[in-house]
């Protein structure tokens, strides 16, 4: 999910298990900053729902990927009720992409042909440019 927001909307992104991310990237969370949380329905959505939680506490932005909205102030990025914890990278990745789509755009960047594409060609790298 990270490899979405890094590409597209160039940001520095940083991806992480729900408990480490409160005992660790959660130094670095604050006004600057969102969490992107993914809960799909399991045993983790608890733990996720209180990062979320922690996360608006601190002053950061919260983007919570799940079926159902769970805190006031968390930004809703909507799966399918029935998408799983087991899959949850799979179903996550729509609303995700999706989101880092309209951040590049409010950002003012062209997220469809982002300019570190034109440096990899460049490079000659074009396996991952897309271009020849």
């Amino acid at each position: 999910m990270t490899l979405k927001l890094t590409k597209m909307a160039l940001l520095h992104t940083e991806g992480t298990e729900t408990w480490e991310a409160e005992s660790g990237s959660a130094t670095l969370i604050g006004p600057e900053t969102f969490v992107v949380a993914l809960r799909p329905a399991g045993p983790a959505s608890a733990a996720a729902t209180a990062l979320i939680a922690n996360a608006i506490a601190w002053g950061g932005t919260a983007v919570d990927v799940a079926p159902s909205a769970t805190l006031p102030g968390a930004h809703l990025a909507w799966v399918p009720a029935g998408a799983l914890e087991a899959v949850a990278p799979l179903s996550a990745v729509p609303p995700v992409a999706r989101h880092a789509y309209h951040v590049a755009v409010a950002r003012g960047m062209g997220p469809d042909r982002p300019g570190w594409v034109a440096r990899y060609a460049a490079q000659g790298l074009h396996h991952v440019a897309g271009s020849r």
